[in-house]
């Protein structure tokens, strides 16, 4: 079960990162060059026409910003909440682990049988282990 909570923890953090990394692309901003402002406002008759199309055109240009961030503010929050949710699985892979019963160490009783002597046998003790390490020849 803990092997599920990691895999889906994994494909969370995943869409999470590509949600938050397209959000981080640039997006194309619509925007005036100054000769061609500079022109327009030349061109009118009234300078106050040239004006008010200067004005209306930078309304246009502010309110597509304000759209396009809002978007990359919204991708931001959903990732964030998604990696939230990766987040609570890996805790709870980290509480089944440290709740998980042990095997029962040798010598002791576990499912009302004695795993005595043979089942330790088996098993070589740290001991033994350096004993043996200590007694090869190396040459």
């Amino acid at each position: 079960m803990c092997t599920l909570w990691l895999v889906f923890a994994l494909g969370l953090f995943v869409i999470s990162a590509s949600l938050a990394l397209s959000a981080n692309f640039s997006m194309s901003y619509r925007s005036v060059d100054a000769r061609d402002i500079r022109a327009r406002l030349e061109a009118e008759d009234d300078s106050n026409d040239a004006a008010l199309a200067v004005a209306e055109l930078h309304a246009e240009i502010l309110e597509t910003a304000q759209e396009k961030n809002s978007l990359k503010g919204r991708l931001v929050t959903v990732a964030l909440g998604i990696e939230v949710a990766a987040v609570a699985c890996v805790s709870v892979t980290i509480v089944e682990v440290m709740t998980r019963r042990s095997p029962p160490a040798c010598g002791t009783r576990g499912r009302g049988e004695d795993t005595g002597a043979e089942a330790c046998e088996r098993v070589p003790t740290p001991r033994a282990v350096s004993t043996q390490i200590l007694q090869r020849d190396f040459s």
